[in-house]
């Protein structure tokens, strides 16, 4: 199969398409609802999972956690975290999908698939 030679006008679009895929929805068993999600910068994700090597469990979800408290701006309600008196921000998601870790996970490898990967990669997710 012969590859094509790449023009400006493709690199442009490619970045109008990249633009319109920011942003998808995930349809949440738990909550009973679509959670929109949006890409958040590639160096706030690295920044999140960088110190998961040598991690427990507990610390891998509180990155999942906090990866679906920046990529779900419903979750960053002031009210909730009012509601849920929790201490960090990020733990109104806990809260909210009642402790549910296997759909909390399904919806950190959601955010994940914006950047290429289906889960957090071996070298950080060390169990």
């Amino acid at each position: 199969m012969a590859t094509k030679k790449l023009t400006i006008e493709d690199l442009i679009q490619k970045k109008i398409t990249t633009e319109k895929e920011s942003v998808k929805e995930f349809h949440s068993e738990e909550l009973g609802g679509i959670i929109e999600v949006r890409k958040i910068p590639v160096a706030k994700v690295l920044n999140l999972v960088s110190g998961l090597e040598n991690s427990d469990v507990i610390e891998q979800y509180n990155v999942n956690f906090q990866l679906i408290y920046e990529a779900c701006p419903v979750f960053r309600a002031k009210e909730l975290q009012k509601q849920f008196e929790v201490a960090e921000p990020f733990e109104v998601v806990k809260h909210l999908f009642n402790d549910n870790l296997g759909e909390i996970n399904k919806l950190s490898q959601f955010i994940l698939n914006f950047y290429g990967l289906s889960e957090l990669p071996e070298t950080v997710k060390k169990q």
